[in-house]
């Protein structure tokens, strides 16, 4: 376990790949964590005054998602990305604006 973390703390998440002054290509690639919550059941009861309440019962699954992609950054308002993310699926497209 400690040669693992050992190794996410010295590789970056995000490295510089090439651009000029308009310019920047960037490759990133991070480790999270992702959460879904499971509902094993759903009860609704009657009071003693004829009130109902709902009771849900629910459990949360933990799971380790990945992801990884290529940033364009540029002068302009818009940026663009490309990347893939394990608790999603599938690639997926960013677009990002930037405010001065």
């Amino acid at each position: 376990m400690k040669k693992r973390l050992l190794i996410l703390l010295i590789l970056p998440a995000a490295t510089y790949l090439f651009g000029n002054q308009d310019y920047a290509l960037i490759a990133y690639f991070g480790i999270g964590t992702t959460t879904n919550k499971i509902v094993t059941h759903d009860e609704y009861y009657e009071d003693v005054l004829g009130d109902y309440y709902y009771v849900s019962g629910s459990n949360n699954e933990t799971y380790t998602n990945f992801n990884f992609g290529i940033l364009r950054q540029t002068n302009s308002v818009v940026s663009w990305q490309l990347g893939f993310d394990s608790a999603v699926p599938g690639i997926n497209l960013g677009m990002g604006s930037t405010c001065n």
